[in-house]
């Protein structure tokens, strides 16, 4: 009788597993569509940065700076909430999920590999006093 009410009262602990997890996509869903903006505005500054004279280079280092920033406060928090669900999963389903992310890791294609080398070059160009 107790053990009924209290599942009734604090839910089963499948029901608090699942909450936790909601919260924890939930996080992830939100970090994801920041570092989203993030990159599609990195990457229209990077662009705009490669035919700007050198009187607007200025402002548009400071917005890759501050994207820069922004974006790694993402990975920290994406790096917490991962610790924190990897906490809270039971040992028995940490090989499946090491399998879907191995998995996950070989299909993904890289991105503006190209474009970094040239955002490397320039800013350590300017840096230089180039």
């Amino acid at each position: 009788m107790l053990p009924k009410l209290l599942t009734q009262i604090f839910g089963s602990r499948n029901d608090r597993l699942l909450k936790q997890y909601r919260r924890v996509v939930e996080k992830i869903n939100a970090l994801e569509e920041i570092v989203r903006t993030l990159d599609e505005g990195f990457a229209e500054t990077a662009d705009r940065l490669t035919d700007c004279p050198d009187s607007v280079s200025t402002e548009l280092w400071t917005r890759l700076d501050s994207c820069h920033f922004d974006l790694n406060t993402c990975l920290r928090e994406t790096d917490v909430l991962f610790k924190s669900f990897l906490f809270a999963l039971p040992e028995s389903q940490l090989e499946g999920l090491d399998l879907t992310i191995r998995g996950l890791s070989r299909t993904r294609p890289a991105v503006h590999a190209a474009g970094a080398s040239l955002i490397r070059a320039r800013r350590t160009g300017a840096v230089a006093g180039e």
